[in-house]
């Protein structure tokens, strides 16, 4: 019998009020605070509640708001919803210095919309006309998230309400419209992958959707672009110039190590896999022979490597996930964990065969980065399935 989890994802998040409930729909942004992002070992987005959520912080009077030298959780959590791990680094600790923020974007006057359309020198060259400067990207993050380090700006969601009024939302530290528009930032973008070296950009556009809207979400843009949908605001005080590293590319396959006693007590905080005990990991030799043997007639594993050890996975640049595979008593599972920093992890996706004792065995093709395979018996229908990193980036077990 074959018992599909739905993919396990965390209660980090929460629905801001007003936000779009339709099941997992982006409206439904479920938050993370990088304050609670620190357990041992984090169940999934998908199966956090989604208690409705908003910062009661009010815009500030003065055009200027200054913000205390404090400490910055930087970067977002592996498996967050909408997190894009090449340009999002896993959540690391900085220490900036105190400066101020315009209150809104440019020309930060009330009853005047944004200045836009302009390039990231032009924008540079408004704000020393003031006596100021462009802000970081660290300084517009950490006026993002407030000290409390919400996902959105001042809330655990996307206010839709803030999109049609921008003026009306604000951070916890009294700043507006962050994440309503696109703003040029005196950052950098580092050229990885896909990505291209460019100036960094926080907020988003008015067609994007609600993930996109996270403190944490940056993009790459070419400086001399001069769209109508990017802006710009002011800082003051010296900066707090921040690299974000740009992940660096290992191997897509590789083995990892992790006991199955770890393995289990990992399990045990997780309540989808905490009824799984007694694990044990198949004997790699024996299970490829097993599986290969109950094959039908002319399939042939040629081209992939077998293996029932713990797998180290890079489908992406900055992404890394383990994927296991083993026996609990009468049950044979398969479950990839997303790796955090500090050694903890965090469910991505899982699959419990009911009274299969298996073996099950994991089979890579090191040309493909984003799929690996799993069975009982090689390519015989209703024993095999695939592991896959989508295009969403969600990682999804499937039966085939």
């Amino acid at each position: 019998m074959w018992r599909r989890l739905a993919p396990t994802w965390l209660a980090l998040h929460a629905i801001a009020c007003g936000s779009s409930t339709d099941g997992a729909a982006p409206g439904s942004a479920q938050a993370s605070s990088t304050a609670a992002a620190r357990g041992a070992v984090l169940e999934a987005a998908e199966n956090q509640s989604s208690a409705s959520t908003s910062s009661t912080a009010k815009a500030a009077a003065d055009p200027v708001v200054a913000i205390a030298a404090t400490q910055l959780e930087v970067g977002s959590t592996p498996g967050d919803a909408g997190r894009d791990p090449t340009l999002e680094p896993p959540l690391f600790s900085v220490d900036l210095g105190p400066f101020d923020i315009d209150r809104a974007p440019y020309p930060n006057e009330a009853g005047r919309p944004p200045m836009k359309g302009v390039t990231r020198e032009k924008a540079a060259s408004l704000c020393k006309e003031r006596g100021r400067r462009l802000c970081t990207e660290a300084e517009w993050e950490l006026a993002c998230k407030g000290p409390e380090g919400s996902l959105y700006a001042g809330r655990a969601g996307w206010d839709d309400a803030c999109s049609r009024d921008p003026s009306s939302c604000a951070s916890s530290f009294g700043v507006v419209a962050m994440g309503a528009y696109r703003e040029w930032t005196s950052s950098d973008v580092a050229a990885v992958g896909d990505v291209k070296a460019g100036a960094a950009v926080r907020g988003a556009p008015s067609s994007a959707s609600p993930l996109d809207r996270r403190c944490a979400r940056r993009s790459s843009v070419e400086p001399s672009t001069s769209s109508n949908d990017l802006t710009f605001r002011c800082c003051g005080g010296a900066p707090n110039d921040v690299a974000l590293p740009a992940p660096k590319r290992g191997a897509t396959f590789e083995r990892a190590e992790l006991s199955a006693s770890a393995l289990e007590e990992m399990f045990g905080v997780i309540p989808q896999l905490s009824k799984l005990k007694d694990l044990k990991y198949f004997d790699a030799e024996a299970a490829a022979r097993t599986v290969t043997s109950k094959a039908d007639a002319g399939a042939d594993p040629k081209g992939y490597i077998l293996t029932t050890t713990p797998l180290s996975w890079r489908p992406v640049p900055g992404e890394e996930l383990v994927v296991v595979t083993g026996l609990a008593n009468e049950d044979s599972f398969i479950v990839a964990l997303y790796r955090l920093p500090d050694g903890r992890h965090r469910v991505a996706s899982s699959l419990v065969l009911k009274r299969d004792r298996g073996p099950v065995i994991l089979a890579y093709d090191r040309s493909v980065d984003t799929r690996l395979e799993w069975s009982t018996c090689w390519q015989c229908p209703g024993e095999s399935g695939r592991i896959t990193y989508r295009d969403d980036r969600r990682v999804v077990i499937t039966q085939e």
